[in-house]
């Protein structure tokens, strides 16, 4: 798939979806079938810029920023719903400003 819309499988389900470029996507979905993580957004060289990361095992959820396939920038992260912390994130750690929430969406720091 050079250039244009396409879905990839594996195994009979789909692995990524979306708007590819140079074979590799540049906008869409991609899942992880052994973490059963989503990632959805904007990527480059294959690798996502921004956008969300979803695991519904887990139930986690990131939305923003990405460096390296890493959270970095501004991002919020989401327990089963709830805001856990929004801020900065640096090489897919917590770093800089930012706040962090507890269970029922309470301001720790």
């Amino acid at each position: 798939m050079p250039h244009g819309e396409g879905t990839e499988y594996y195994h009979g389900a789909i692995v990524a979806k979306g708007r590819y470029k140079n074979n590799l996507i540049a906008e869409g979905m991609v899942f992880d079938t052994m973490t059963a993580t989503r990632v959805t957004g904007r990527f480059n060289n294959g690798i996502i810029e921004y956008g969300t990361e979803e695991n519904e095992v887990m139930r986690y959820k990131y939305v923003g920023a990405f460096s390296e396939g890493l959270y970095h920038g501004q991002g919020i992260c989401y327990e089963d719903g709830v805001i856990l912390y929004e801020g900065d994130w640096k090489k897919g750690r917590t770093d800089g400003q930012g706040t962090l929430y507890d269970i029922d969406g309470k301001v720790i720091s």
